[in-house]
């Protein structure tokens, strides 16, 4: 069957034991056959599952470690949050987060809400002294600027 120029040719020597069904070499290629089902199962099942894992143990061992020695910064994950923004609006979403927070913490000291950044900053005035008085309204101007001011978009340096 098959090829009728492949089957006139006559085979090597080596070859002779498979077609005539030498024991020695059906039990070579029976082991030959095991190891390479377990070589394959071990290459698919085995070693992903393996790879790349370390116990809870080292792994927190290993992020105090990277920790201290500044290749990653420790943060208060109840505090602090990252938000997807659109890269052309970063920028200005920084400015504002800055004046939100100096509002959040105005609110607090003047123990009140009260609805403006600037409101929130004149009430805890008292509080906070006069140079950080001044730097939090700069802060609150730099927020109504990140806000309303859009002429650049248009290539003019009017509002």
């Amino acid at each position: 069957p098959g090829f009728p120029a492949l089957s006139a040719a006559p085979l090597p020597l080596c070859c002779d034991g498979l077609l005539h069904g030498d024991p020695m070499i059906v039990e070579v290629r029976l082991v030959l056959s095991v190891y390479l089902w377990v070589a394959l199962f071990t290459l698919c099942f085995v070693l992903p599952a393996m790879l790349g894992l370390h116990s809870p143990a080292s792994r927190a061992l290993r992020r105090s470690r990277a920790i201290q020695r500044g290749f990653l910064l420790a943060h208060a994950d109840s505090q602090f949050r990252h938000v997807r923004i659109r890269a052309d609006i970063a920028p200005r979403i920084k400015v504002v987060g800055d004046s939100l927070a100096t509002q959040l913490d105005h609110l607090n000291l003047a123990g009140r809400p009260l609805p403006f950044a600037r409101a929130a900053t004149h009430a805890a005035k008292p509080l906070i002294g006069d140079s950080e008085f001044r730097n939090s309204m700069k802060k609150h101007d730099r927020r109504n600027g990140a806000l309303h001011s859009w002429a650049e978009l248009f290539g003019n340096d009017t509002a």
